[in-house]
């Protein structure tokens, strides 16, 4: 019944909106692109064909035609151009894993909010924002990194948001095709395939994708990985438009286990070898199934209805061994005759709707978002003993019941005067959380059952001065907040205790920066300072508020086209950025130390030439200096500095129809690891290579 109630404020809210954009007959607001054309990027933010304010934040925005094709999920090249992004790279690709400035582990991503076409795609937003699945880079125009202010714009979460925009069907495209192969190191293969075709005012591209391989651990670090999607505009009208996708992705994965750093009784060291595995039977499958149904209307005047409602089914089963007797957990060998299954299931629905116009207030331009979400999941919790050390089934010892109910209202005004724009914004969450224990064999409590509603007003306040080259001074104020996630509510190990006034996450972030683009330069600099309070952890076997850090620090990019200086380096690029940053604990159990995946520095460079019409090539390099895995700056969880390089290419043949990529990762082999978790390190990739063909039909 309240599921029904939310479902009708929603609607309701929404009819007021469009009511609301139908009276708005201000002329459009238009912002004319001064960039020059040899920058794939723009210097400042584009709100695009949206219902989003971006100016004021600091956004970074990543066209993938600026780089050769990619050769799979290689967050790291994917994210050459993106200052402050942390890869925390994982052995076989099964999650994604991703941090900013040091807030929270980056573990399956679960401080940054993901999202496809401005959709989060986590398996639950609020109860549990994992990230398992992310689309194929084969189906990615651009990325787009929204720091500050994303609380406001999209949900949850400290770490910004981190928006994959997809290729989508257009208008007037002569039907066709394209067919790719990928092969590579460790019997890696990856075909892709795309269709695009028209059938009256609908316009379609239907993509597939299947990546498989063996990994480069000696045994269990497999991967087979498909997906497909169908997406669709149709133009209603001249002012309506209609959008309809549909996705299935699934996967599985083997999980070679983590290394000691030093060997002993049942241990394997990275140092001794690296391509080793501990595990030899741990697997994780994802299924994922979903569409989305948009619709987009624009009114006299230039106000803007942007709707959306998506629904989609998400799977997660893992098989873990018990790792036995003697056997330490970090590095350790499992020999245990038994293993562990889990089984979580997500069934999700959201609507979002909102609405951008240009209302006659105070200022002589403004702009105005006003919207709502309703965000609604239900998640069973199962797992088993099986009686193997992989086992696919067994006898039930746990069983959960799990929802997430949420309603948002948010609200931003950007208000001009001349070269000078203010954007004040606020968002509301209302969050009703509840989990019900209905078996746990072996417990010596109750079972336990949770529910509560939560209310979450975050603000924010955006400012921009635009100078006359075209380049601006920007800075904002905003809120943010992570929830409390199901773990954080009812823990799933038996002795766990939670702390009765654990409360959700805030943080307070600043930031002031300057941008802009010149005949032959593009950069984007600013400082910024962070306040991140009532952090989870866990002291003994409670997990509670562990207390409060701060960041303070610098980012930017810079790139450079060395054209205008010698017809030799016509169309080659040079490109740098970087982050510095100061992070400490300064309350709690924790004060002192510094946070988890919080390198002082972490830059990224590279050369990028454009030799001739459709030739790519890139070298890419990527240097993070040394830091901790975990809160409590263990020995076993330090990560030595590192630097990795990266080369790729693309070239046409065959007058563009047949294009030739390839390239090799990680250049010089270095040895590394950029994740540890409790049962030891997880070693990078070595180098390795790929070379394929892509067809245009």
């Amino acid at each position: 019944m309240r599921s029904v109630l939310l479902i009708v404020v929603t609607f309701i809210f929404s009819s007021s909106l469009m009511s609301l954009a139908e009276e708005s007959k201000l002329e459009t607001l238009r912002i004319e692109d001064s960039r020059d054309s040899f920058f794939y990027d723009d210097a400042s933010p584009r709100d695009g064909d949206r219902a989003v304010i971006l100016r004021g934040k600091k956004v970074t925005q990543t066209k993938l035609e600026a780089l050769p094709e990619l050769s799979t999920n290689s967050h790291r090249q994917a994210f050459t151009k993106v200052p402050g992004l942390l890869v925390s790279e994982v052995t076989n690709e099964s999650f994604a894993s991703f941090n900013y400035r040091g807030q929270g582990d980056p573990h399956e991503t679960f401080n940054v909010l993901v999202l496809q076409d401005g959709a989060p795609i986590e398996a639950d937003l609020y109860g549990y924002p994992a990230t398992y699945y992310v689309p194929p880079y084969d189906w990615v125009e651009k990325i787009e990194f929204l720091r500050g202010g994303a609380g406001l714009v999209y949900g949850p979460l400290p770490g910004g948001a981190l928006n994959y925009q997809l290729k989508q069907p257009k208008a007037g495209e002569a039907p066709g095709g394209s067919l790719g192969l990928r092969l590579g190191s460790n019997e890696f293969k990856a075909y892709n395939l795309g269709i695009h075709f028209g059938l009256g005012a609908t316009n379609a591209l239907v993509t597939g994708h299947r990546r498989l391989g063996d990994g480069f651990r000696t045994n269990n670090s497999d991967f087979d990985v498909s997906a497909v999607a169908a997406r669709t505009t149709t133009k209603l009208s001249e002012v309506e438009k209609l959008r309809v996708e549909v996705e299935h992705y699934q996967a599985e994965f083997g999980e070679a286990g983590g290394l000691a750093l030093q060997s002993g009784s049942n241990q394997i060291s990275f140092f001794e070898n690296r391509f080793a595995n501990t595990l030899s039977n741990d697997r994780l499958q994802v299924r994922r199934t979903g569409a989305v149904l948009g619709y987009q209307r624009k009114f006299e005047g230039g106000a803007l209805w942007d709707s959306r409602f998506m629904i989609h089914s998400f799977d997660r089963d893992s098989f873990r061994q018990a790792l036995g007797t003697g056997v330490p957990q970090f590095g350790g060998v499992a020999n245990g005759t038994t293993n562990t299954i889990q089984k979580q299931a997500f069934t999700t629905a959201s609507i979002d709707s909102r609405v951008k116009w240009s209302p006659d207030f105070v200022a002589g331009k403004n702009t105005a978002t006003v919207g709502t979400t309703l965000y609604w999941v239900d998640s069973p919790f199962l797992q088993f003993q099986g009686a193997t050390p992989n086992a696919r089934t067994g006898d039930l010892r746990k069983d959960l019941m799990r929802n997430s109910r949420t309603v948002s209202l948010f609200a931003e005004n950007r208000l001009e005067w001349g070269a000078f724009s203010i954007t004040p914004g606020v968002r509301i969450e209302n969050i009703y959380q509840s989990i019900e224990e209905r078996l746990n064999v072996g417990a010596s409590d109750p079972l336990r059952n949770n529910r509560e509603w939560s209310h979450v007003p975050l603000f924010g306040l955006g400012m921009g001065y635009g100078l006359e080259d075209g380049s601006e001074f920007y800075g904002n104020v905003s809120q943010a907040y992570k929830p409390k996630t199901y773990a954080d509510t009812i823990p799933l190990f038996n002795n766990d205790q939670i702390a009765e006034d654990i409360k959700e996450a805030r943080s307070l972030q600043a930031e002031a920066g300057y941008r802009g683009s010149s005949r032959w330069l593009q950069w984007d600099s600013s400082v910024f300072y962070i306040h991140y309070s009532n952090q989870f952890g866990r002291v003994v076997n409670t997990l509670q508020n562990t207390g409060a850090a701060r960041y303070l620090g610098v980012d930017g990019s810079l790139e450079g086209d060395l054209g205008v200086f010698a017809n030799l380096l016509s169309n080659m690029h040079l490109y740098f950025n970087f982050s510095a940053l100061n992070a400490q604990f300064t309350e709690g159990q924790l004060d002192g130390k510094t946070p988890q995946y919080a390198p002082k520095y972490l830059l990224r460079t590279g050369l990028l030439l454009y030799p001739a019409d459709g030739i790519k090539i890139a070298l890419m390099n990527t240097l993070v200096t040394e830091h901790f895995g975990d809160d409590e700056n263990s020995a076993n969880f330090k990560i030595p500095t590192y630097r990795v390089w990266d080369l790729t290419f693309e070239t046409p043949i065959l007058e563009k129809r047949l294009k030739l990529v390839g390239g090799v990762n990680n250049l010089f082999d270095a040895a590394y690891w950029a994740r540890v978790r409790g049962n030891g390190v997880d070693p990078a990739q070595p180098r390795n290579f790929y070379l394929g063909l892509n067809a245009q039909i």
